[in-house]
């Protein structure tokens, strides 16, 4: 959504003297103004070797908005959150296999239910390097799912769906409670307590939402005074730089 006036998408919203940054509507941010001293770009991309620490921890409320694509070169699959063990406190995407392609991979589980995972193996989500994916997690997921098209059912309510590139696919639901063990990373996670995997990919835009709260809104982009690359959370509004090696790359001006 934008705003217009005379035709021309609006730049400035002054109020009581002071720029507006952001215009909420229903908890959705329908108006976006990144600082001047940032530049949107198309996505930023890590080589394998940096990521983002969102500051955010993984609950059974956690739901994002991740759009997203694998890098050619891409050896490992994780692309967002982590995990204490398989099935333990895990908020985890990524795909079946390390070695893509694969299969869309949740992780969403504690201790308390990680005996349980569901494979419908009829109905494999692929994900291969070179495509780009929007995906939308809302909570109430099951652990450790391959998941199952929505076909021949009405529309499960939300927060019991997962939509990828505009499909809806069911999942059973589970109201056990959980924390992950450290905040969420974007460009990779940790798959047990002390092994940290990082993925060469791109990253397009990020939403996470603490159920109906959205916490975090990222903005590809760069800071013009010293070209450094990163994400802009809208709602924080502070700067999410690289905490691993090297330096992202950026896609083309926005």
């Amino acid at each position: 959504m934008a705003f217009y006036f005379n035709n021309n998408i609006l730049q400035r919203i002054i109020f009581n003297n002071q720029e507006v940054k952001k215009v909420v509507y229903n908890n959705t941010i329908v108006w976006k103004k990144l600082p001047n001293d940032y530049k949107e770009v198309e996505y930023i991309e890590s080589n394998g070797t940096q990521y983002i620490d969102t500051e955010i921890y993984g609950t059974e409320k956690t739901r994002i908005d991740i759009e997203y694509e694998y890098n050619s070169n891409a050896t490992s699959s994780i692309i967002f959150g982590n995990r204490i063990a398989p099935k333990q406190d895990e908020f985890l995407l990524g795909t079946s296999t390390n070695s893509l392609p694969g299969y869309l991979f949740l992780g969403y589980a504690n201790s308390g239910i990680s005996n349980n995972s569901i494979d419908y193996k009829d109905y494999n989500i692929p994900i291969n390097k070179g495509t780009k994916y929007k995906i939308l997690i809302n909570s109430g997921l099951y652990p450790s799912l391959l998941l199952k098209p929505n076909t021949g059912l009405k529309l499960r309510e939300i927060y019991k769906t997962v939509n990828v590139n505009g499909t809806n696919y069911s999942v059973p639901a589970t109201n056990e409670s959980f924390t992950t063990f450290k905040t969420l990373d974007v460009f990779g996670g940790y798959t047990s307590q002390n092994n940290f995997s990082l993925t060469s990919a791109k990253i397009y835009s990020l939403k996470i939402y603490d159920k109906n709260t959205l916490q975090r809104d990222f903005i590809p982009c760069y800071r013009k005074s010293d070209g450094e690359i990163g994400l802009y959370d809208l709602v924080s509004q502070e700067f999410y730089t690289n905490q691993g090696t090297g330096t992202f790359i950026k896609g083309a001006d926005i």
